[in-house]
């Protein structure tokens, strides 16, 4: 008979954990540009690993706080990134855990339909960064919303958003548009 996964030495869990963790043990292709953010993860691969983790935390209770750093060690967020933003938001400990970002093309989303503390986030993160700014802060068009206005990566609002929830982020890979971007990181 053979022993549960979770009777097995941590040191040897904690090995096949970070082997599926995609900021662990990266997997690089021919045409993977080493310098770039590494596209060859984004496959195949990438997917069954993000499956393992996740259905390894709701193995146990052990297993969960194992793998759940793992599991937000590299956040892909282009559809619906308000619900990773609304997570973030409600726990703080996850957000510790992403060291990579992708906020590529991010889906807009009417911010009615938006998580109500992703709103209040970005409204009172706007009203500090105008404050801070002063006279040249009003320039800036992506302010308190209106009834007709939407989050969308047009004006950087995910980008600006999801940087802010994450204090260890080391790499980030953003599709940027022209407007200004990263308002609500402190210096």
């Amino acid at each position: 008979m053979m022993a549960p996964f979770t009777a097995l030495p941590v040191e040897l869990v904690e090995g096949i954990l970070r082997e599926l963790c995609l900021f662990c043990s990266p997997r690089h292709d021919a045409e993977c540009s080493l310098d770039a953010f590494c596209r060859c993860r984004d496959g195949r691969s990438s997917r069954s690993g993000y499956a393992a983790l996740a259905a390894l935390c709701l193995i146990s209770r052990q297993l969960n706080a194992m793998a759940t750093r793992h599991l937000y060690h590299r956040l892909d967020c282009d559809d619906k990134w308000w619900l990773l933003a609304a997570t973030l938001l409600a726990r703080p400990d996850l957000a510790q855990f992403v060291v990579e970002l992708r906020v590529d093309s991010p889906s807009a989303v009417d911010y009615r339909d938006c998580a109500p503390e992703v709103v209040a986030y970005f409204k009172d993160q706007f009203q500090t960064f105008t404050d801070a700014m002063g006279a040249a802060g009003k320039v800036f068009d992506s302010g308190p919303l209106d009834d007709d206005d939407n989050f969308s990566g047009s004006h950087n609002v995910p980008g600006d958003i999801l940087v802010t929830l994450c204090p260890n982020l080391e790499r980030l890979d953003a599709s940027v548009a022209y407007f200004e971007i990263f308002r609500f990181c402190r210096p």
